[in-house]
Parts: structure tokens; C-alpha cells; sequence
């Protein structure tokens, strides 16, 4: 994460998670909330990845 900002970071996940009706992007944004919240960066990265994959 830049800067170690993992409040704002969640934030949009969260907002990700209720902006979007289809599942597959909820069940993304959900991924990412809980790997920032457990701080894993590797997780975090992941799910960004398939998130990129998705939108492409």
C-alpha cells in the first residue's frame, strides 16, 4: 500500500462493495476489505490483480 493509508484504502473497498449489483465484483471488493483489514499485502495485491482482470 502507498503510504500505509489502509482507513482510506478500506473505505473505498467498502464503497466498491456497495456501489456495484453484480456479485462477482461485490464478492471482489469484499476480498479486498478483508485482506486490508488483515493488513496482508499480498492478498491485497491479488485481489487488485483480479479486479484489473476484470475490468479489461
Amino acid at each position: 500500500m502507498v503510504n500505509n493509508d489502509y482507513v482510506k484504502a478500506e473505505a473505498i473497498a467498502e464503497i466498491g462493495e456497495l456501489a456495484y449489483d453484480k456479485p462477482v465484483l461485490k464478492k471482489l471488493f469484499g476480498e479486498l476489505k478483508d485482506a486490508i483489514e488483515k493488513r496482508d499485502e499480498e492478498g491485497i495485491k491479488f485481489v487488485l490483480a483480479k479486479l484489473y482482470y476484470f475490468h479489461v
